[in-house]
């Protein structure tokens, strides 16, 4: 089986081959599952809230307005932005995307079909700007103004505008692994190598990054501790020296979620990312702050509630917005919710609970995406 993979902010949403079949929403159980009570669900400020029908592509209800969304998400074909709705080809399904900043979003979606996922660059209005075809990875910079494509495992780099137009290519040997402030950052077993776009300027650093902050300051990454156990490192770096000094580290003991950092927050306060006991076709979330380094959100604080596909915080930094795994056991993973949560992971369920299909080969029906950050 393969896979692929739309990088988000630092986030990567796995796009599986697997059959496709219609969700149905499920009422809130009677009994409690291991995650904590939730209210009777309500719009949200953090989204709004489809129709509950069975069919995944459906409008959503007339409680959904675009002031509501404040942090981007995808269920079915339908992908709801802050600036209103975009809905893909009637069919087909959005596994994951990013707002750009002319209004429209790189997408890719599948049809349910094995090996059908397409990445498309689409304006305001769904209508392709840009086909991308059938690429391993796709990245967005979180101002939604720089993209970069890679075609094949550690193939080489492609950067292009927000309409898809091509600014330039470079090997960097690696994975893209996050586009910030001009720069296009990939990540090979050995190392990182970033490339600034305009300049043509290449560095090339010894830790192995994972998230680039939005002003291209910082980088969090991990590193194995050759005297410790396996669990390893994670580690912050201060970009504006070449040298890129850690200031910041967490190894063995000090690292119990064996966290790996995919984002930071838009203001440079905490580190979202997931632990190294991820299920396989789900992720646990772990959210770290920036100033000691400390767990706030986590397996060894929340258990199993931080189970799910993907998450993006709200632009107040105080919230997440949480495609969750809510199955019991959680895997084979077959239940997928939207949730708003705090950094406590008190969570508030905004759209409704569906069943995934599929058996153990599962993905969610509800995709999280970055907010855009304003312009400057």
């Amino acid at each position: 089986m393969t896979a692929a993979a739309l990088v988000v902010g630092g986030v990567s949403v796995a796009t599986w081959a697997a059959t496709s079949s219609t969700p149905t929403p499920e009422p809130v159980p009677a009994t409690a599952t291991s995650a904590p009570p939730e209210p009777t669900p309500t719009p949200a400020p953090t989204a709004s809230t489809p129709s509950p029908s069975a069919t995944p592509t459906s409008t959503p209800s007339s409680t959904s307005t675009a002031s509501t969304v404040t942090v981007p998400w995808a269920m079915g074909a339908t992908i709801h932005l802050a600036s209103g709705t975009i809905d893909m080809a009637e069919g087909r399904r959005v596994t994951g995307f990013a707002p750009l900043a002319s209004g429209g979003a790189v997408v890719a979606t599948d049809a349910g079909s094995p090996g059908d996922d397409r990445w498309r660059i689409v304006d305001a209005d769904g209508d392709v700007l840009d086909d991308l075809g059938r690429v391993m990875r796709v990245q967005a910079s979180r101002d939604g103004r720089l993209l970069s494509r890679q075609d094949a495992v550690d193939g080489p780099v492609t950067a292009l505008d927000e309409r898809g137009r091509r600014l330039g290519s470079r090997d960097l040997e690696g994975a893209v692994v996050d586009v910030a402030d001009g720069w296009i950052w990939a990540t090979s077993q050995t190392g990182t190598k970033g490339w600034e776009v305009a300049t043509g300027e290449v560095r090339t650093l010894d830790v192995r990054l994972f998230a680039v902050s939005a002003d291209g300051r910082r980088g969090a990454g991990v590193q194995r501790d050759p005297d410790g156990p396996t669990r390893g490192c994670w580690l912050l770096v201060d970009l504006t020296k070449r040298s890129a000094p850690v200031l910041l580290e967490r190894c063995d003991e000090e690292n119990p979620e064996g966290f790996v950092p995919t984002e930071f927050s838009d203001d440079g306060r905490l580190l979202l990312g997931h632990g190294d006991g991820d299920g396989g076709f789900y992720s646990r979330l772990v959210v770290a702050r920036v100033s000691d380094g400390r767990v706030v959100v986590g397996r060894t604080t929340h258990g199993d509630q931080a189970d799910g596909w993907s998450w993006a915080l709200a632009p107040d930094g105080n919230t997440i917005l949480f495609s969750r795994n809510l199955s019991q056991p959680r895997h084979p993973a077959n239940r997928n919710d939207l949730a708003r949560c705090t950094l406590e992971l008190a969570c508030t369920r905004v759209a409704d609970r569906v069943h995934l299909e599929g058996g153990d080969v599962t993905r969610p029906w509800y995709v999280v995406g970055q907010p855009l950050l304003p312009p400057p």
